[in-house]
């Protein structure tokens, strides 16, 4: 949609992703334990609400006009491809498992996050038109 300003649409959800990469690649990380209450699950939910709205960012951003009436679908789409490789990622980390109740914290972030596509997109294009 803005050419010339792909770049800054896109790098954020990449960092972003090598981000979630990186922390899915430890054995082990400093949670506090509290018991019943998991930390685990509303951290999924927090990194994939935010990786939603840079995932929209991206999407808005560098999309083309042939994919604008697409782009709520597309980033569901990418989220949840990301969401899956990143448990199937997991699995092969010692200490770490794949876990399907991960994959549905990640995507009920994610689509959370769409809430606020209107006002998202607003900003977007007021930014860079």
């Amino acid at each position: 949609m803005y050419t010339k300003y792909k770049s800054v649409f896109i790098l954020p959800i990449l960092l972003y992703s090598g981000v979630i990469y990186y922390l899915s690649n430890q054995s082990k990380l400093p949670m506090p334990d509290l018991g019943i209450f998991s930390w685990d699950k509303l951290l999924h939910f927090s990194a994939y609400f935010i990786y939603g709205i840079l995932m929209q960012i991206a999407v808005i951003g560098a999309a083309s006009k042939k994919t604008q009436k697409n782009q709520i679908f597309i980033v569901i789409l990418l989220s949840s491809l990301y969401a899956v490789s990143d448990e199937i990622h997991q699995s092969f980390v010692p200490g770490r498992d794949a876990d399907i109740f991960d994959v549905l914290a990640d995507l009920f972030g994610a689509l959370t996050s769409l809430l606020l596509y209107s006002r998202i997109k607003q900003i977007v294009e007021r930014k860079f038109t």
